[in-house]
């Protein structure tokens, strides 16, 4: 009987599983050598070897991004990620949370020809029956890139809505439906850079939260530990055991209540184990409810006092209207639409003013949009007027609600 498992041989299952190896940081050395990760598993030897294309490098950390990204809008878009994907340039840099233009595009091109370039071969040798047997998979993530837009060798930038058509590696395409991926945020593992072991551990409390279909999971404290490679002695063995604690009650403070990308957020709490001697972090997750909106009048159906204001409050951010989200955009133009223009004025005059202030003290507002949306919700409250959503009755901004 032979002593393969199926984790050991599905190969397209063990991308996130290796993806330290497979995704190195972009500086890593020899990216543009061939790369061998060896390793013994349930007595199988494995190994995986990557093969860059002349004149270029492996896949990255950016890479897998990009992948991710791709897959985060096949979900939203309820698209069938086993058959070729359309997607634009600009969409994967707004998911990706970054600043569209020319630089960008290129970057993500660059990247996508790596993926689809770049070759894994997966080996695995096996005794059965006292002979030595050898198992070999040879693939590429991507089966084909299209590029429908000017042709990148010019030097052109890519800017508008030219697009893409990605086709996955058929098993790699059903491995991401199955939610075998890290399904992560862009904007929550960003706003988690000042902590770079919070950003590995919710990447990696992705990976078994999906893996195990989204059932719950519990990861004991040495086991966060051996995650995080944290050698320090304090952490460690009987007298560790507070340091430890303090360290999950981290975790999960950061990352309690922190939404995946699909419709799932997670739910994580710091437990003794049973024989007392340890912490651990038991993870679940629950959908995300979908915080229902007032019907409110449309007060102001004058289509150029619409647009004049929209523009006072993009002027007000600082911003230019390309590089706001299109959910921004419609949410900027409803906002100007139900509450009057006083309301506006005055949301716009105290975003100008606090931003000054926080500018003097040093401070770097991330989310321009959402902190106006903050600024407003405050005017309408205190106008006597209800906020565009329901934020409860113990909304700190509800003073003179009608």
């Amino acid at each position: 009987m032979s002593i393969k498992t199926p984790d050991t041989i599905r190969a397209e299952r063990n991308l996130t599983k290796h993806n330290s190896f497979i995704f190195p940081h972009p500086r890593t050395k020899g990216l543009d050598k061939r790369r061998i990760e060896s390793w013994i598993s349930n007595g199988v030897d494995c190994s995986i070897i990557i093969t860059p294309m002349l004149h270029s490098t492996t896949p990255t950390s950016r890479s897998h991004k990009i992948l991710l990204a791709i897959f985060i809008h096949a979900q939203l878009e309820k698209i069938d990620i086993t058959k070729p994907i359309s997607i634009s340039l600009k969409r994967i840099a707004d998911i990706l949370g970054k600043k569209w233009g020319g630089r960008v595009a290129k970057e993500i091109c660059q990247e996508l020809k790596i993926l689809r370039s770049t070759n894994f071969e997966w080996k695995e040798s096996f005794k059965e029956k006292g002979k030595t047997n050898s198992y070999m998979n040879l693939f590429s993530i991507l089966n084909d890139v299209q590029f429908k837009a000017k042709d990148i060798k010019k030097g052109e930038y890519f800017k508008g809505v030219q697009s893409i058509v990605v086709e996955f590696n058929r098993k790699i395409g059903q491995n991401l439906q199955d939610n075998y991926c890290i399904p992560i945020n862009f904007k929550v593992y960003e706003s988690l850079n000042d902590k770079p072991y919070i950003q590995i551990m919710y990447l990696k409390i992705g990976l078994y939260i999906t893996s195990n279909k989204y059932k719950p999971q519990q990861l004991s404290a040495l086991k966060v530990i051996e995650i995080l490679n944290i050698e320090s002695q304090r952490y460690l063995e009987d007298a560790g055991k507070k340091h430890r604690k303090v360290l999950l009650e981290e975790i999960r403070h950061r990352l309690d209540k922190q939404p995946l990308a699909t419709s799932y957020m997670l739910n994580i709490s710091v437990s003794e184990t049973v024989n007392q001697e340890d912490y651990k972090l038991i993870i679940s997750t629950s959908k995300i409810e979908i915080t229902p909106r007032h019907q409110l009048e449309v007060i102001n159906k004058n289509e150029q006092l619409v647009q004049m204001l929209c523009y006072k409050t993009i002027k007000a951010m600082n911003t230019g209207y390309k590089l706001l989200t299109d959910d921004d955009k419609v949410s900027i133009k409803h906002y100007c639409e139900v509450y009057p223009q006083n309301i506006i004025e005055l949301a716009i005059t105290t975003y100008k003013e606090r931003t000054a202030f926080k500018t003097q003290q040093g401070e770097v507002i991330k989310n321009k949009f959402a902190y106006f949306a903050s600024c407003l919700h405050h005017q309408a409250h205190d106008s006597g007027m209800k906020w565009i959503k329901d934020c409860g009755t113990d909304c700190r901004y509800k003073t003179n609600e009608k």
